[in-house]
Formats: structure tokens, sequence, C-alpha cells
């Protein structure tokens, strides 16, 4: 895993998903890397971007698997080990809808870049955690 992940996970206290669970059993098998977790009722991806500008791609695979679960989950894109943008399930699902996030055929990826809200960035640790809680505390999906 990587540092600015590891640090990010540490601090908001998220947990790696356990071998014996149902979700790690069905997600595990399709994602590359060990940026999934569980955090506050919930799986989380957490994905990096070390360019300027951000740019981020998510697989297809990872947001249709997790939406047929019918359990709440989110995306955080990171550009430091405190910095980023905090996606609710429901709040993907509007960017795919929308078309605010591109989509490749080729490699079946959604392309973030350059369409980031304001609504969902945070500058520190305390501003995701507010921003978690705002979104937890109505109707994600």
């Amino acid at each position: 895993m990587v540092e600015e992940i590891r640090f990010f996970i540490d601090s908001i206290g998220a947990t790696k998903l356990q071998s014996g669970n149902e979700i790690h059993k069905i997600i595990s098998p399709i994602f590359k890397r060990q940026n999934y977790f569980y955090f506050r009722g919930q799986v989380i991806i957490v994905k990096i971007s070390r360019i300027d500008p951000p740019f981020f791609g998510v697989n297809e695979r990872y947001i249709n698997m997790l939406s047929t679960l019918k359990k709440d989950y989110s995306l955080i894109l990171l550009t430091s080990k405190k910095t980023g943008w905090y996606y609710s399930c429901k709040t993907i699902k509007q960017e795919i809808d929308n078309g605010n996030w591109g989509y490749s055929s080729k490699d079946k990826n959604y392309k973030i870049k350059n369409y980031y809200r304001d609504e969902f960035n945070f500058k520190s640790i305390s501003e995701f955690l507010a921003l978690f809680d705002d979104y937890a505390k109505i109707n994600i999906r």
C-alpha cells in the first residue's frame, strides 16, 4: 500500500476488510491493489494521484459490483495524504449518469480529470471526517 493511502487510512481509523468477510470474498478478486477498506459501516475505495492536474481512473467493474451489493460505499480521491475529494455512492452515480466522468470503453475505466466538485473537496483529515459524517446523516443511496 502506498504511503499516502496508509497515512490517510490510519488517520481516519479505517480497517482492511477481513478475509472471512462476505464482502471481502466478493471484491478482493477484482481489485489489483489493496485500496479498499471498511470505514464506519461501509466500503471505501481510496485512490491517489500525484500529478497536476490530478487524474484518476476507476474501473467500471468496481462500481458495478459495489452497486449490486446494496451496501453504501464511497470513493476517496487523494492528492496528498490529507487532501482530496469524497464521493458517496449517490454522488458517484450522479457523476456517471451526468457524464461528468469520462468513460473509456477500451479499458472500461471511468476517467476522472478536470472535473472536481468543490463541495466534495477536503483539505484536512478533519474536513474529510466532517464531510463524510454530513453525507452519512442523509440517505446517500
